[in-house]
């Protein structure tokens, strides 16, 4: 079960920062259109991704009590960081990067951009579909998401038996336009890309979704709708 204490994650990611997991990971920087000019000064954005929420959650749908996920994992493409002038700055991945969440509480450090000074008023997390056109190598090496853009592997009711694996092809960009940051002059902004997986598997009266059935239809559609609208950001002081 994920960890409920936010503080003991906010300190678990102090103690992380600047410090790359050991991922294939090859960032990029493009700057688009115009930002605050480098004579202003720049700072930096510490960027993360979480798994909010709990891991394990109990419900009152009709075929299924308690839903537990083992395993959670994303494609991620570009992540975009918008100022109050509609300027952007890309923090970009040369390649797609195949992402497992922590579970645990841990926030996975995906790493730093060097950003000029001025206020951010948005946020956009690109999830892609892994397709060998445009990242073969990863295709490669990642059998287990291929052509899916999330895969979450776990089980039902407590029965270790009782196994799922739930995915999607979903291609959207993740909008976050209500949390508002300003880069300073040698600052740092630790910016954490929150997914609430609690909420991935549950319906409007609270009920915990079955991920076993209908994984094309209705229960596609709205495991999908809670994957965009749970889609938050936080900031770490």
């Amino acid at each position: 079960m994920a960890d409920k204490n936010s503080n003991n994650t906010h300190m678990r990611w102090l103690k992380r920062l600047g410090a790359l997991l050991a991922l294939p990971l090859c960032l990029s920087v493009t700057q688009c259109g115009s930002l605050p000019s480098s004579d202003a000064g720049s700072g930096t954005i510490n960027v993360g991704l979480s798994a909010g929420g709990l891991q394990n959650v109990p419900g009152v749908f009709a075929t299924v009590t308690e839903l537990a996920m083992d395993s959670v994992k994303l494609v991620l493409g570009r992540v975009r960081f918008v100022s109050v002038a509609g300027d952007s700055l890309d923090f970009r991945l040369d390649s797609a990067l195949v992402v497992k969440l922590n579970l645990n509480g841990a926030v996975t450090n995906l790493g730093s951009i060097s950003a000029p000074v001025g206020v951010y008023n948005e946020s956009r997390f690109r999830l892609l579909k892994l397709d060998s056109l445009s990242s073969p190598i990863v295709y490669k090496n990642n059998p287990d998401v291929r052509d899916v853009s999330i895969r979450v592997d776990g089980f039902v009711d407590g029965n270790l038996d009782s196994t799922f694996s739930w995915t999607t092809d979903l291609v959207d960009e993740l909008v976050q336009t209500g949390r508002q940051f300003t880069v300073t002059d040698g600052g740092v902004v630790n910016l954490i890309f929150n997914l609430d997986i609690n909420g991935w598997f549950t319906d409007t009266s609270g009920g915990t979704l079955d991920p076993r059935i209908d994984a094309t239809g209705d229960l596609k559609i709205a495991v999908e709708n809670n994957i965009k609208t749970g889609f938050d950001v936080q900031f770490v002081p």
